[in-house]
């Protein structure tokens, strides 16, 4: 089960809250003395700057995604395997049975190739089942024991590799709230110092009080969540996209020279869910959050990032109700 992840409280990326905490820290040395009178001292911007430096150490989408992608190759990899014994078995019992036998029907190999993860370990392990009881019929087709045993094996394989799969991306999700967790902190700081410089300079120094200004286009009030990245080629990386509804809308940002792809999945590697909306390079697209594919009843909530080009591509996502 996927975790659920936090709700950022800074609607900003992850780039320019690390940029404006920088600018804060600056002009909060600045007025120290003037900031002394609410208890803003030089202790108080070196845990400013440490929560600073805490939330810019934290990993990115990109660098997350590298464990989950081993694991999922890993992953498909084993499936491969599974699915070749599994047919291996079924070219003996249609030779020996014939499709329309109940005995044939009893292995269940309809649709192998389509089954889901989860249904073709079931699959495997009762295919083992039935092998074993008309071993003395298929060992006309040359099953053996070693055979069954290897499929057994295979199965195992792939039921373990699937787990393995599932923590990482549990692990990435973990990694990706701690970083909204932070990035939260972070903001309630920059917040804090916000509020308490222009209180101070409001009816002192006009320009001064302009410093101390989060976002400083009236447009951006209240602004839309923001994140960016990078995608490499060929390649597909999951955003950080989080506290999403139906009525949620999307503003989608190409902001390199590949095309990429866009779309709610399952988990952070699908390479595709279903409804794909294509950004062309340098291009921009409003989309609701349900023609992107968002489902949370049926866990569609991941909104991955695919580059299906030898480029590198870049995106920047902003979004709310």
């Amino acid at each position: 089960m996927k975790k659920r992840i936090r709700t950022r409280d800074y609607k900003m990326s992850d780039a320019k809250l690390i940029q404006t905490a920088d600018n804060f820290r600056s002009i909060g040395n600045r007025d120290l003395a003037e900031l002394a009178v609410y208890n803003i001292d030089a202790a108080w911007i070196t845990n400013f700057e440490n929560k600073r430096d805490e939330f810019s150490n934290t990993p990115t989408d990109v660098e997350l995604m590298g464990d989950m992608m081993y694991a999922t190759q890993q992953k498909n990899a084993a499936r491969n395997v599974l699915l070749e014994e599994i047919r291996q078995m079924d070219v003996r019992a249609e030779f020996v049975f014939g499709k329309t036998d109940g005995r044939y029907r009893s292995f269940g190999f309809e649709d192998l190739s389509k089954q889901k993860d989860e249904a073709l370990v079931r699959t495997g392990r009762r295919v083992f089942r039935r092998g074993t009881a008309f071993l003395t019929e298929l060992g006309a087709k040359g099953l053996t024991v070693a055979m069954l045993t290897n499929l057994s094996a295979v199965t195992d394989d792939f039921d373990d590799k699937i787990d393995d799969q599932d923590d990482a991306v549990y692990a990435r999700d973990i990694a990706v709230d701690e970083r909204i967790r932070i990035g939260n902190e972070l903001y309630a700081m920059l917040v804090e110092l916000a509020e308490l410089g222009k209180t101070y300079w409001a009816t002192r120094n006009e320009a001064k009080y302009n410093d101390y200004i989060i976002y400083r286009n009236p447009s951006e009030v209240p602004p839309q969540f923001e994140t960016e990245g990078e995608v490499l080629p060929n390649l597909v990386v999951s955003t950080s996209v989080s506290g999403v509804s139906i009525n949620t809308v999307f503003e989608l940002n190409n902001t390199n020279e590949a095309i990429l792809e866009f779309y709610f999945a399952q988990t952070p590697t699908d390479p595709t869910g279903p409804n794909v909306i294509v950004v062309p390079p340098n291009a921009q697209l409003m989309v609701p959050a349900v023609n992107l594919g968002f489902n949370e009843e049926n866990g569609f909530t991941y909104l991955n990032v695919k580059n299906p080009s030898p480029q590198m591509g870049g995106y920047r996502i902003l979004w709310g109700d």
